[in-house]
């Protein structure tokens, strides 16, 4: 996966290799899978450019003005994952609006999927349509079949497939402690009991959540708005994203097979040689990876 991973290193698109970049939508929140992107993204871009961003950010926290002075007309890109559509509004809205305020410079929406609900108004979709077409010098990324397919169909956006950057981490050594452990969302994406294969007597599963280190973890970035200078801030963000997804690890790696619906729990065990039992979520995207990348996922099985 690595190998199919760096077709990112050949982006064109009026990026220049020697020149300053932004990375964008820093993800300070819970979730350790897209510290897990955070991670293997950085690894990406510092092999393709080789130096570290001049700008980084999480979308809130996003100030144009200070991140064009910091890499003038320099390539943005923006962190990939499930955050992509209406599911997250909010969190698209911002993405939107980050990309307005950057007209001058060439985007990147790095490896994406699609997290939506069907309501009575999508006009996110012709929304985003609009943004990405009047920019004029955007790339996106898809990282499986489904968003692909859904980006032209309901967004008229034609998107390139690349797997979740997360597969260029490199694999630590964790020696398993249990027969097997169990992994499930509570939260939007869940699919609740459908989801979960339980029996009498083993573990009912935990989630990113329960782990408490990860909630104090999650605490602490968020004084991530008082670290000052580049440079610090840079260092902070890799530091909690590397802590998060430790603990991902260490959960992950805690058992011998994996039982999950979670797409990064099923990347991480994969990295860790596991075998793993899959659940599809509600957004169709740990199905549609697995069926995309199928040759490329050994010992994963599909329930």
């Amino acid at each position: 996966m690595r190998s199919l991973t760096r077709k990112l290193l050949d982006i064109q698109s009026s990026v220049d290799r020697s020149g300053k970049y932004a990375l964008i939508d820093y993800p300070n929140y819970l979730n350790p899978g897209d510290s897990a992107i955070w991670a293997g993204t950085r690894l990406t871009l510092q092999e393709k450019f080789g130096h570290p961003p001049s700008y980084v950010s999480s979308l809130r926290g996003f100030d144009a003005k200070r991140c064009q002075e910091a890499i003038d007309d320099g390539a943005v890109f923006f962190l990939g994952g499930g955050s992509f559509g209406n599911l997250y509004g909010k969190h698209h809205q911002r993405r939107l609006s980050a990309i307005e305020k950057l007209a001058a410079n060439p985007i990147i929406l790095l490896p994406l999927s699609l997290a939506e609900q069907e309501t009575s108004d999508m006009g996110h979709r012709r929304q985003t349509a609009d943004v990405l077409a009047s920019h004029g010098n955007a790339t996106v990324f898809a990282r499986e079949n489904m968003t692909r397919k859904k980006l032209v169909n309901h967004y008229g956006i034609d998107a390139d497939l690349c797997p979740d950057l997360a597969h260029m981490l490199a694999a630590p050594r964790i020696v398993p402690t249990r027969s097997s452990i169990q992994i499930y969302r509570k939260d939007a994406e869940s699919l609740g009991e459908k989801s979960r294969q339980v029996h009498a007597g083993q573990d009912i599963g935990k989630d990113w959540s329960d782990l408490a280190r990860l909630r104090l973890l999650n605490k602490v970035g968020k004084a991530a708005f008082l670290v000052p200078g580049h440079r610090l801030k840079l260092r902070f963000f890799d530091f909690l994203a590397i802590g998060k997804l430790q603990l991902a690890l260490d959960l992950v790696g805690s058992g011998k097979m994996v039982r999950t619906d979670r797409l990064h729990a099923m990347i991480l065990a994969n990295l860790l040689d596991r075998d793993v039992i899959a659940h599809d979520n509600a957004t169709g995207k740990l199905g549609s990876y697995i069926a995309t990348w199928r040759e490329n996922l050994h010992r994963v099985t599909v329930q």
